[in-house]
């Protein structure tokens, strides 16, 4: 992830296709989780899904196409 994530980030282009694949990858592990842990494996996991679930939601604002891409409160721009 992290040399997905070893770009421009004053390239606008560039950030909002980082951001954007990272709201994915963050969007398919929710899914794998929800899918293949029970609750007890799940549960230590939680705290961390969630603070992951808070920072996405409060974060990133659609970018003109609609889609998560853009920064918002409290995200470096």
């Amino acid at each position: 992830m992290k040399a997905g994530l070893d770009l421009d980030w004053s390239d606008r282009k560039q950030k909002v296709l980082a951001i954007q694949m990272l709201e994915r990858q963050v969007s398919s592990l929710q899914q794998w989780v929800d899918r293949h842990l029970d609750d007890v494996v799940e549960q230590p996991l939680r705290p961390y899904l969630d603070a992951i679930t808070q920072v996405r939601d409060q974060d990133l604002e659609p970018v003109e196409d609609g889609t998560p891409g853009g920064t918002g409160r409290g995200a470096p721009a």
